[in-house]
């Protein structure tokens, strides 16, 4: 490495080194994958990419954002393996995270309409049906309509009506009430 410019040989040569390495930390995967990723950009974004140089502290702090990245994503993926499912779980599920109710929160959709939010700590809440436009917020308690104009007179327009910002609300009403009985 010249003064503080990488050229292209020298990133392709530390990928092999960090690839060669007999430990393996895991500043050494992470930086793997880094140099690999920036290699491919470079073959693919120049038709003579052999000339093609970097500079040492962008580099640097190139790579400390990729770690960065890989940190978060890794602690997303690991809320998702500790949610805890259900025995008897469907192949037709889709998970996504709530929007309002912060991390941990996740949304259980089946593909016949129905489905649950299920809380950090693993039970289930808002339980719900979009094909008769029914939810209820706990397993023991009833069913209830959403607010829509054709089951009340000042209810909502279908169409306009978001169900899972609605129960959502619902939910951090609930939340707010047990921390007041706290």
């Amino acid at each position: 490495m010249k003064n503080n410019i990488l050229t292209y040989n020298e990133l392709c040569d530390k990928n092999q080194k960090l690839r060669d390495a007999k430990y393996k930390s895991w500043n050494n995967i992470v930086e793997t994958l880094y140099t690999s990723y920036l290699i491919g950009i470079i073959e693919g974004s120049s038709d003579d990419f052999e000339k093609t140089t970097i500079d040492k502290d962008s580099y640097k702090k190139s790579l400390q954002f990729f770690f960065n990245d890989i940190d978060n994503s890794l602690e997303e993926a690991i809320d998702l393996i500790n949610i805890n499912y259900p025995d008897d779980i469907e192949e037709d599920i889709t998970i996504v995270p709530s929007e309002k109710l912060g991390k941990g929160w996740f949304w259980h959709k089946y593909n016949d309409g129905s489905g649950h939010l299920v809380s950090p700590d693993g039970k289930e809440y808002m339980s719900y049906d979009l094909h008769t436009n029914e939810y209820k917020e706990t397993k023991d308690s009833g069913y209830d309509f959403f607010p829509l104009n054709y089951y009340y007179a000042d209810g909502l327009i279908h169409k306009d009506f978001n169900p899972f910002s609605y129960m959502e609300e619902e939910m951090l009403k609930i939340l707010a009430k047990d921390e007041i009985n706290l």
